[in-house]
């Protein structure tokens, strides 16, 4: 159905590369030949039309367009998600500012200042999450000078693993100190944690070099023959099918977890956590293959694991409850996926709050099942639930945007609402086009469903 194809394209498409075309890709030109208003789509220049003094990253006819783009094209969270992205590139010093909000203050140097300070992806919840990059780099760097390196990637506050921008920017500056030290055991947790950020990112190709370079490197170290710590063939093989996983070759990886299970069964029987990592990376291949029925082993295991690894309040026992949630709703089970959606979102609101990454993740997933299972309302009521969150803590901001308001699209296709699902498409496959290029898969993907609603449009016009 129109909903079920947004379902699995647009979440398989979040963690893919860009496409290439037949002259090599979509490669960013030093001076672009044109652009559009992101209202009215009208063709242009960047000299013709004006830009957005905040973001920088959309143009507009005139004052009107970017005032309508601004309150009903989704600008407003978009523009803020950029900014917040964008912040910590900005080298100059923290200045103290009184004018700023005060749920903006870094809770390290205790300034607003500018780069403005981001959402940590952690579970602490509102002013307590804020913080420089710069701050947290520093932070990280003390404790490990006094041998402690968790805080690399692990918050001190809520013990929960930072996420989105920030877990990319510690990420980066933990392996930018040890990358030319192959022979420490800082090395290969570094490289480790880096490549899966950078294949979670938008700086795919970048993840996918450094995997490779991890896994040869593992493959070295565990005969024996390289310095360094021994890396188990297991672990190097769930690295790979990660890596595979992540490039959108679902069902390689999909065929390599299996081979994984079976010749590491008695291994994986005396580890919790390793067996609950590759149980619920096998699901979510299934799931991103529309598999639902099969994936419910894979998702059931690893949800049992995880408790019994890490509690119930866990981030990790949350996302495996999330997936599990997906599954149960895309085989039939609707009964005991709302009971289960139910009980997660009670503990997400509890214990990581709802601006979390993990929570939207699991909006957007409850916005896909009830899609599938033909809840057209359910679906729609979601989707505009999670567009007035707030995104800055995603590395994908502006891709998450985009696919809860694909979702409504066809929400709102299915319920005979064409206007308004008319003028989300128009505004996504723009957005689309200038962030990921003409041929993406994501920008096929919305151009579809605009041609299903233009021929659901007009076979209503018939039957009035």
């Amino acid at each position: 159905s129109l909903c079920v194809r947004v379902s699995s394209q647009t979440r398989s498409a979040l963690s893919m590369p860009k496409s290439k075309g037949a002259r090599g890709g979509n490669k960013k030109k030093a001076t672009p030949g044109g652009v559009d208003c992101a209202h009215c789509h009208t063709p242009g220049s960047p000299q013709s039309l004006k830009v957005c003094s905040r973001c920088r990253r959309v143009y507009y006819c005139n004052e009107t367009c970017q005032r309508l783009h601004w309150k009903q094209g989704g600008h407003k969270k978009v523009c803020e998600s950029v900014l917040r992205t964008l912040g910590h590139h900005n080298e100059k010093p923290c200045v103290h500012t009184d004018a700023a909000a005060e749920s903006d203050r870094c809770v390290i140097c205790l300034d607003t200042g500018d780069p403005v300070p981001i959402q940590s992806g952690c579970a602490c919840r509102g002013a307590a999450g804020f913080s420089h990059v710069a701050c947290r780099i520093k932070a990280a760097e003390a404790a490990t000078q006094v041998g402690d390196h968790t805080q690399w990637k692990t918050c001190a506050t809520c013990n929960q693993d930072f996420a989105g921008v920030l877990g990319l920017e510690l990420s980066e500056a933990r392996w930018n100190s040890v990358k030319e030290h192959r022979d420490t055991p800082e090395w290969s947790d570094a490289a480790q944690k880096y490549a899966l950020c950078l294949l979670g990112s938008s700086r795919h190709e970048e993840g996918e070099k450094l995997m490779a370079e991890f896994i040869a490197w593992g493959q070295q170290s565990g005969d024996g023959e390289t310095p360094g710590p021994k890396k188990k063939p297991m672990d190097t093989k769930f690295l790979e099918a990660v890596s595979l996983g992540r490039s959108g070759h679902h069902e390689k990886a999909m065929a390599l977890l299996i081979r994984i299970l079976l010749d590491h069964k008695a291994e994986l029987m005396q580890d919790d956590s390793r067996a609950a990592c590759v149980q619920s990376f096998l699901g979510q291949q299934m799931l991103l293959l529309g598999k639902f029925k099969e994936s419910l082993p894979s998702l059931t295991a690893a949800y049992v694991l995880s408790i019994r690894s890490y509690g119930p309040e866990d981030v990790s026992t949350m996302k495996a409850a999330s997936d599990l949630v997906q599954g149960l709703s895309g085989a039939g089970r609707t009964v005991d996926a709302d009971r289960l959606y139910t009980d997660l979102v009670a503990r997400q609101k509890r214990i990581i709050g709802p601006g979390h990454p993990l929570a939207i993740e699991t909006l957007l997933n409850r916005a896909q099942s009830l899609s599938t299972r033909g809840d057209y309302p359910g679906a729609e009521a979601v989707s505009r639930e999670a567009l007035e969150l707030d995104f800055s803590a995603l590395d994908a901001a502006e891709i998450f945007v985009s696919a809860f308001r694909e979702i409504l699209a066809a929400a709102l296709t299915a319920q005979g609402k064409f206007t308004e699902a008319r003028s989300l498409l128009h505004g996504i496959i723009a957005e689309r086009v200038r962030m990921l290029g003409k041929d993406h898969l994501l920008v096929s993907n919305a151009k579809g469903l605009l041609t299903e609603l233009e021929s659901r449009a007009k076979r209503a016009r018939r039957v009035k």
